[in-house]
């Protein structure tokens, strides 16, 4: 069943279409036969309950799955498991108690680099910041973004999270001999495994180490997957700070805002608003329900250093399309929309048709013809 589950998760990340039975057996193991979060991978681990469960819960959440008899068979406990009646609400349950465990091993009080938003290995002064930082984050800003009804503070751990592990690269510009953690040439664009935090430590590994990242790279590369998998330039109506934009540069212009990305790739835009309305003086709210606007392109990216625009209704967002390989071809791109208004897709001022996709990120898609190095997109609402 280890197995199983790891195939599972593996697919779920790299958006593998495996066998629906293979699924469905390990979300029906998670939400209705074992409650043990963490011991999904291996008893005690945090990846069960910050990696394996949320993925495994966002399937059963938003997929129709039907009962079963005698699904899968527990050896240990001589009995087979069948579900005669599956619901959407209890994998939507089980995210929440998830999500509650993984928190339990995750930095979210303290603003250190090497805690805010990073995974625990034993506790927080021993070790931290492994591949789970963003692979367990990845599932806390999905979360935010698609389920919280009070979605602010876990946008900030999400994105903290995000962040968090960048921190083992060692990278640096000659001036500054190649990085901070092992200076050289030779070691530049180097990342370790996972952090030191106490002054001197044995790693689990059984190597002792300074305060710093490990000196090998390890499941690093896990990690760093993740990551690319949650770049994102969000901006988020907080009810404490205000608008703000993580990943990019905010900016007030005239009919609304404006920001560049800076997540690192450029590829995907969010903007999730508290009310109905935000005035581009303070970025206050107006009363009506939380909306949110969603895109990605699954190739090319926001054209570097030129800002993504949009009003305080979402009425517009408009950006420019960068051709990233010279070459004539087409390019998806995918969104989720306001709910209660039609939009349309325009490139260069040419209107693109939209389709459904059935997907529940991005229930609508556009596809869009690069030609030249760049070309101007708008998203107009009606």
């Amino acid at each position: 069943m280890k197995t199983l589950l790891l195939v599972v998760v593996v697919a779920l990340f790299v958006s593998a279409q495996p066998a629906a039975p293979r699924i469905q057996s390990g979300d029906f193991l998670v939400t209705y036969d074992d409650r043990g979060v963490t011991g999904i991978a291996n008893p005690g681990d945090r990846f069960g309950a910050q990696v394996l469960a949320y993925a495994l819960a966002k399937y059963g959440a938003t997929h129709d799955m039907p009962p079963d008899g005698n699904l899968w068979f527990d050896k240990n406990k001589n009995r087979w498991y069948s579900h005669p009646a599956v619901r959407r609400e209890d994998s939507r349950a089980f995210m929440d108690r998830q999500l509650q465990a993984g928190l339990a091993v995750r930095g979210w009080m303290e603003a250190a680099y090497y805690l805010l938003g990073s995974d625990f290995t034993g506790s927080s002064d021993s070790g931290s910041l492994s591949y789970m930082a963003k692979m367990g984050g990845w599932g806390i800003l999905d979360y935010g973004i698609n389920f919280a009804t009070e979605p602010w503070d876990w946008l900030q751990l999400g994105y903290a999270s995000y962040l968090s592990s960048w921190a083992l690269m060692n990278t640096g510009r000659p001036d500054t001999n190649y990085g901070f953690w092992f200076p050289g040439p030779e070691n530049d664009g180097a990342s370790g495994w996972q952090f030191t935090t106490s002054k001197w430590a044995r790693g689990w590994i059984r190597k002792e180490m300074p305060r710093g990242p490990w000196h090998y790279d390890g499941e690093i590369d896990l990690g760093y997957g993740a990551g690319i998998r949650m770049a994102t330039t969000l901006v988020a109506q907080d009810p404490i700070f205000g608008l703000v934009a993580y990943g990019g540069a905010l900016s007030s212009r005239a009919g609304g805002f404006g920001v560049v990305p800076r997540d690192g790739l450029r590829q995907r835009f969010c903007v999730m608003l508290a009310g109905s309305a935000v005035r581009a003086a303070g970025g206050q709210a107006s009363s009506g329900p939380a909306r949110k606007l969603r895109l990605e392109l699954d190739r090319d990216g926001f054209t570097a250093g030129a800002p993504v625009s949009f009003d305080g209704e979402l009425r517009r967002v408009a950006f420019t399309l960068e051709n990233r390989t010279g070459e004539p071809h087409q390019t998806t791109l995918r969104l989720s929309l306001p709910e209660g208004r039609r939009y349309e897709v325009r490139q260069d001022g040419q209107v693109v048709a939209l389709r459904p996709t059935g997907n529940f990120d991005y229930p609508q898609a556009a596809l869009l013809r690069v030609k030249t190095a760049s070309s101007r997109v708008e998203i107009l609402g009606r």
